[in-house]
């Protein structure tokens, strides 16, 4: 792999990077993988510049608090939802993450990614061309009104989410996407992980429940990170998620 130069991500990186994927988080990435997420980081840096996609402090944290926690999905969607060809949705996508990351680690997986910015949509457009990648869906507008679009509502195998906001609304944006006995993996920190319980009331209405939890360390944080993994146990009310802003405001 030729390093990157001008961003400071060597050869000698890259590789540590890769070894901590395959140890720590069960993903082995070929050299298609790498290639292309080395394109895809080249991208993140060149248009962070232009525009706010990713808050990162140098691009070394590019590989661990962006690429390598998008990957620790992986095989928790292996494990609950076991199939060689998944519809996945990313809901929230920002710069397509986490859903790009885990296209390039597994291109035979569908990706639909939900983004309500423009400019960000852009940038996942751009990627998507310059990846090289098909069997990636881009969608401009709000969870809310996707997930109350019949084309969509009750469609995929899982939903990821790593936009920040309390766990609640996350459900509620999130389990109308699935098929029942779907799977919608939450993004956290450890230290907010435990507030699951306060979100029963929500599951219940909702028709879901916690089937797993991945817990995880990365290098160069103090944080210890989380993913939630709820069963869709049923069909969600048609009422659900309501209109958009009021998950968020009026958690269930």
């Amino acid at each position: 792999m030729q390093t990157m130069e001008t961003t400071g991500l060597t050869a000698e990186l890259w590789q540590r990077w890769r070894d901590f994927a395959s140890e720590k988080l069960g993903v082995t990435l070929d050299e298609e993988a790498l290639r292309r997420f080395e394109t895809f980081a080249r991208a993140l840096i060149e248009w962070n510049a232009k525009m706010n996609l990713v808050s990162v402090r140098s691009a070394e944290e590019i590989l661990w608090r962006h690429f390598a926690d998008s990957l620790a999905c992986v095989r928790l969607i292996e494990k609950c939802v076991p199939s060689a060809s998944l519809s996945i949705a990313d809901i929230g996508s920002g710069a397509g993450l986490p859903g790009l990351p885990v296209k390039i680690a597994r291109p035979a997986w569908r990706l639909t990614l939900i983004e309500s910015i423009t400019k960000k949509c852009s940038f996942i457009e751009h990627a998507r061309e310059t990846l090289g990648l098909e069997g990636i869906e881009i969608i401009n507008n709000r969870v809310e009104n996707v997930a109350q679009d019949k084309g969509f509502r009750g469609r995929f195998d899982a939903v990821l989410s790593r936009a920040v906001t309390k766990l609640s609304p996350n459900l509620e944006l999130a389990l109308p996407l699935l098929r029942s006995g779907g799977h919608a993996l939450i993004f956290k920190t450890r230290a907010t992980a435990d507030e699951h319980p306060a979100a029963k009331n929500a599951l219940e209405i909702l028709k879901g429940k916690l089937a797993d939890t991945f817990y995880y360390d990365l290098p160069g944080s103090k944080e210890s990170y989380a993913i939630l993994c709820f069963e869709k146990t049923g069909d969600t009310p048609p009422a659900y998620p309501r209109r958009a802003g009021v998950p968020e405001k009026k958690p269930l």
